[in-house]
């Protein structure tokens, strides 16, 4: 994985210390050159940490941590997309590319699959009655 790639790692380096700012975009430019691309990323972000380790104690909130981690990485896996890594109450993941290219530009939201309960997707009106 990339991450682990010693050459990544040592251009990171040379990178982050570099003061030229001339040979610094050299740098960047040599990174994505040979790493970069275009994805989409989502991060999941539990909510309530503070509010629930008082309220419940951290054994709870540690539980409901592992219980997301057990959860979502078989969606997520399940829709072709990649788990990145999970870190602390986080879930940082790749979704998979969209079906018919994945180019900037070339996905038509208007077809991708609806993750939301259709009786959630509903417009739904009402009616203001004013005496």
């Amino acid at each position: 994985m990339l991450p682990n790639d010693p050459q990544f790692q040592d251009l990171l380096l040379n990178y982050s210390q570099e003061t030229n700012p001339t040979v610094r975009k050299q740098l960047e430019d040599m990174i994505w050159q040979a790493y970069g691309t275009e994805n989409t990323v989502l991060v999941l972000d539990m909510f309530g940490f503070s509010l629930l380790t008082r309220k419940y104690g951290i054994v709870h909130y540690l539980s409901m941590i592992r219980r997301m981690q057990l959860s979502v990485e078989p969606i997520i896996t399940g829709h072709g997309g990649t788990v990145i890594k999970f870190e602390a109450d986080n879930c940082f993941s790749g979704p998979a590319r969209p079906a018919g290219g994945g180019a900037r530009g070339d996905h038509d939201p208007a077809r991708a699959p609806h993750f939301q309960p259709a009786h959630l997707r509903r417009t739904r009106r009402a009616r203001v009655h004013r005496n």
